[in-house]
């Protein structure tokens, strides 16, 4: 862990193409649910020494695992291509395969996995979804690899082949988000048991995580900000579906609030709105959604507890909840009667 803090990262924050990023993004998120589900520590790392780097832990981790993902649209991969050289104004630039070693000459005997992560199969070590070991290989592929490491780094060892893995990703470059919809779906039900809630908003909130760490690093000396700024571990995990759990659990119901109201005609101006607002309140997670519904408590309660009808309090609190509309809608643009379903919402959510 030590390392991670004073090694330089050689990747630079990992300024890649968009669609690649999101490939990256989707992968790794992957990753994690399923070192989740096995219920082991990790941590997972994006953009940080390689595309994905995984841990065994947050706190006192001693193995590394580096994934190098790279799609393709059409071709096949061979251990050749993967450790092929190509010339940019006349020079050799590195290969993928010596990318990969980097980290074990940085890290040492920690780096104990250097995976290469693709959309397209490497068919000489199998065409299954599934992780292959170099040393799997044909023979003749296998020592063409090998001497072609050995002529780009001195130092690489036949010993070394064992570290290397190809890993056929089950996701399609057109529809990856699709599948990772359906894993996140998996996922929910499996953690926390919900089956009620549409899995996308969650998806967009793990995916935003994960791309907020996919961004630049920058100069930390801290273990903790550091996982903070380029990690999801076990416990931001753990974060994220207890806050999802607490949303559906301490869901205000309709049927609490529907008799408050003086008339059938100002009951059914709300409903549809409260009911939009329970959909949307469980989807959002994070400090600035908590911030914003805390805000509106704050602004409501004095106002209804001054005894007049339930519209006339909510009118009376609607002008200082306008002004912290745009907290919750990018634009502001709410109308009278969403802002009046969040009061009564917010008035009273219990959690």
């Amino acid at each position: 862990m030590a390392s991670l803090l004073t090694i330089p990262d050689a990747a630079g924050g990992g300024k890649v193409a968009i669609e690649r990023l999101d490939y990256q993004t989707a992968w790794g998120l992957s990753r994690a649910m399923v070192l989740h589900s096995g219920g082991e520590p990790y941590a997972v790392g994006f953009e940080f020494h390689d595309d994905i780097v995984e841990l065994n832990g947050s706190d006192s981790s001693d193995k590394a695992s580096f994934y190098q993902v790279k799609t393709d649209k059409a071709k096949d991969w061979t251990l050749n291509r993967i450790a092929a050289r190509k010339k940019v104004k006349g020079v050799h630039t590195p290969s993928f395969a010596w990318r990969m070693f980097e980290n074990r000459k940085k890290f040492g005997a920690v780096a104990r996995r250097l995976v290469f992560v693709s959309n397209q199969p490497c068919p000489a070590l199998g065409n299954d979804h599934k992780d292959y070991s170099f040393t799997d290989a044909p023979k003749k592929e296998l020592e063409s690899f090998l001497k072609s490491l050995q002529a780009e780094d001195g130092s690489f060892k036949e010993e070394h082949l064992s570290l290397f893995s190809f890993s056929y990703s089950p996701f399609n470059l057109g529809s990856f988000d699709k599948a990772l919809l359906g894993e996140v779906t998996t996922f929910i039900h499996d953690q926390t048991g919900l089956d009620n809630i549409g899995p996308k908003a969650f998806a967009l909130m793990l995916v935003d995580q994960c791309r907020r760490r996919s961004r630049q690093l920058s100069d930390i000396s801290d273990l903790s900000a550091l996982l903070k700024s380029k990690f999801v571990t076990r416990a931001d995990m753990e974060q994220w579906l207890q806050e999802l759990k607490d949303k559906n659990e301490n869901r205000v119901q309709w049927s609490e609030v529907s008799g408050w109201f003086a008339s059938i005609t100002e009951a059914q101006a709300i409903k549809p709105h409260f009911f939009s607002y329970d959909i949307e309140r469980k989807s959002r997670l994070g400090a600035s959604a908590l911030k914003f519904q805390g805000d509106v408590r704050k602004l409501v309660v004095p106002h209804m507890e001054t005894g007049r009808s339930l519209m006339e309090m909510l009118d009376a609190a609607l002008p200082e909840v306008r002004k912290i509309a745009s907290h919750w809608s990018s634009d502001g643009l709410l109308s009278n009667d969403y802002l009046r379903a969040i009061m009564l919402y917010e008035y009273c959510y219990v959690g």
